[in-house]
């Protein structure tokens, strides 16, 4: 039994080190990207919520030709956990919640595909693809394009 919980102990150790580090890339990489591109306050990047509203900032905030990307990508990130509370209270909250993440998760990889075209313009449709099967990824390539130079009118 010592042995089991030992070793669930040691893989929790591991998945929270790996999580650290995905963190530190993701945070890292947007702190780059928006000291480059004149971004402030560009030390947002270091609170998780907030990545996204330099996410949107650096896509000229707007993805879909909507404007306030920075704000609909943060609220977003707060409302959909909220929303899960109610989820199976009622078939229609059930509905509206998996409809609103649906839209707002094909928002946020619209969000990084626009990332990628302006800072990589040759990988853009790839990094899209696989962001969107292993998100892991994402974070990477964040990390990836931090110093490069953005290309004007990639739209």
């Amino acid at each position: 039994m010592g042995a089991i919980l030992g070793f669930i102990a040691g893989f929790g150790i591991i998945i929270w080190i790996v999580a650290i580090l995905w963190y530190f890339l993701s945070a890292f990489g947007f702190y780059r990207l928006a000291k480059n591109a004149g971004v402030t306050p560009a030390w947002i990047a270091w609170i998780p919520f907030l990545q996204f509203f330099l996410l949107g900032k650096l896509d000229n905030d707007r993805v879909w030709g909507i404007p306030g990307a920075s704000w609909i990508l943060v609220l977003g990130h707060i409302l959909i956990p909220v929303l899960a509370n109610y989820v199976g209270t009622n078939s229609v909250v059930n509905f509206i919640y998996y409809a609103l993440t649906f839209v707002f998760y094909v928002y946020l990889q619209t969000a990084y595909y626009d990332l990628y075209k302006i800072y990589a313009p040759n990988t853009a449709v790839l990094w899209l693809v696989l962001g969107i099967i292993f998100p892991f990824l994402i974070p990477i390539f964040v990390f990836i394009i931090r110093d490069r130079t953005r290309y004007a009118n990639v739209r």
